[in-house]
């Protein structure tokens, strides 16, 4: 029996199936054995009694998740053929409940490797404790299940070359979507803290299925579900996730929507008072937690600014340019303080030079890229507000005698030396992620900004990390969408 399902054989329901709240289809005289070395496809149960479809379509290999998810899911595939050779016939509720194990473990797996969960990461990212959360919340509603579904077939489908299992996997989806559609508009199912995880799937489940030929369908997409994500906080309101899993899918959750308010240049009810003090009122906060306080004051100076051009008179400018530099000032305070107050948490490589930096330890590597990212955005409000995410050409590339633009270009600097750290295969799907919008940040500041040709050896860091043939494409597809997006927002 496989050691996961922990079976108990008791009748008429096992415990296994009452705990997660699943349907048992019970055991009568005959017990049912299954080898433990096969895993079974519930959903792909029609694509194993046709036999796996192995297409060269090139839309179907085009985006390739990555290389351990590919083994996993080959192997799954083969295990399900394995069944149906050899005559072996489960009860659908036994089949279904595996399936849906499995489809966690793929989700899981692809989302937060196992290296990563190892580390110190743990301590201080709940982005990884989100996964752990999957089991006990994937049972309470259609629209997460549905979601996990469609992630976990489609990745079996690119990794097999399998194009039945990747259409299921998109069909599944659209389920998910229509479901996902009827929680919100229920009181009751809006409250869940199993639907508040949905669109962090569906998010993922964009990255890496989600391209289209317009570029930018693939990052809107990804911000509607950041929106998504944060209307449903907002119906709760802040004290509902002040403990349990609520509070838990929050301290991580509200960062994509305030990477969305940045993209999209205005300010977010995440910054006010009440929603960065009440979900943390039995629980104290992280210094991650402390840190994205800091960084949700940034998209409301980026909405003063992107006012900017639309003033003609000279003293008004004059003066809301003396606003945004208070409110900048005001942040940058918050930030030292923050950097007073946890000193282990950013890494100070040994050299400023164009060269890979090696972090201790997958937490510091993150804090250390989001301290810079945010400290960047400040000190650039500082040194010129009216250069800030600015597309046109920059007016010059000779450096600059102000300490707070140096500061900006160095901060940026050492986030391209960061990007192969990230990309690493065995940070998966969580460190590409991560990583995008810092570095997404780093290369507006250079072409805003000042720096000089030595700019271009940073630059070329990320592209070399980039050409890793070993990052998934979709990936990279889905960083170029966002990056496309940021320029015509």
């Amino acid at each position: 029996m496989s050691e996961q399902l922990q079976c108990d054989f008791k009748r008429p329901e096992c415990d296994q199936c009452t705990q997660r709240g699943l349907v048992c289809g019970g055991y009568d005289e005959d017990r049912i054995f299954v080898d433990q070395n096969v895993r079974f496809p519930d959903i792909a149960s029609t694509a194993v009694n046709r036999g796996p479809s192995r297409a060269n379509s090139s839309s179907t290999r085009r985006h390739s998740p990555p290389r351990n998810i590919q083994i996993e899911a080959l192997q799954y595939a083969q295990a399900g053929l394995a069944l149906s050779q050899h005559g072996v016939v489960l009860p659908d509720s036994l089949a279904r409940s595996a399936y849906n194990e499995k489809s966690i473990e793929m989700f899981r797996n692809s989302y937060a490797p196992s290296a990563l969960k190892t580390s110190s990461a743990a301590a201080f990212s709940s982005a990884n404790k989100f996964p752990d959360l999957l089991p006990a919340l994937y049972v309470q509603d259609d629209a997460l299940r549905l979601a996990l579904l469609a992630t976990s077939s489609a990745t079996i489908g690119q990794a097999t070359g399998d194009v039945w299992m990747m259409e299921q996997g998109k069909k599944l989806y659209s389920r998910a979507l229509v479901e996902m559609s009827k929680a919100v508009k229920d009181p009751q199912r809006s409250r869940s803290p199993a639907v508040s995880a949905v669109p962090r799937v569906m998010g993922l489940f964009e990255i890496l299925f989600g391209s289209d030929i317009n570029l930018n369908v693939q990052a809107r997409s990804w911000r509607s579900h950041a929106e998504g994500e944060l209307a449903l906080m907002k119906a709760k309101g802040p004290r509902a996730h002040a403990d349990g899993p609520a509070h838990a899918l929050f301290v991580d959750g509200r960062l994509n929507p305030i990477i969305a308010a940045i993209r999209t240049r205005k300010a977010t009810v995440l910054n006010t008072p009440e929603w960065k003090t009440l979900p943390w009122t039995t629980i104290p906060k992280t210094p991650k937690d402390s840190l994205f306080d800091v960084l949700a004051g940034c998209p409301e100076i980026l909405e003063l600014i992107k006012t900017l051009p639309s003033i003609t008179d000279a003293e008004r400018r004059a003066d809301l340019i003396a606003i945004i530099r208070m409110k900048a000032a005001v942040l940058r305070t918050e930030l030292e303080q923050w950097r007073i107050l946890n000193p282990s948490c950013v890494h100070t490589p040994d050299v400023d030079e164009p060269t890979p930096i090696t972090f201790p330890d997958f937490s510091t590597a993150y804090l250390s890229v989001m301290y810079w990212t945010t400290g960047s955005l400040i000190l650039q409000s500082l040194a010129d507000p009216t250069r800030v995410l600015d597309f046109s050409p920059a007016p010059s590339l000779t450096p600059t005698s102000s300490t707070d633009r140096a500061t900006a270009i160095l901060f940026a600097r050492r986030i391209t030396r960061s990007a192969a750290y990230f990309f690493e295969p065995s940070r998966g799907i969580l460190g590409s992620t991560m990583i995008s919008f810092p570095t997404g940040m780093a290369m507006l500041t250079f072409h805003c900004g000042d720096g000089g040709p030595e700019n271009h050896e940073y630059v070329g860091l990320v592209r070399k990390a980039w050409s890793n043939p070993n990052l998934p494409s979709a990936i990279k597809r889905f960083l170029t969408s966002m990056q496309q997006d940021a320029v015509e927002n």
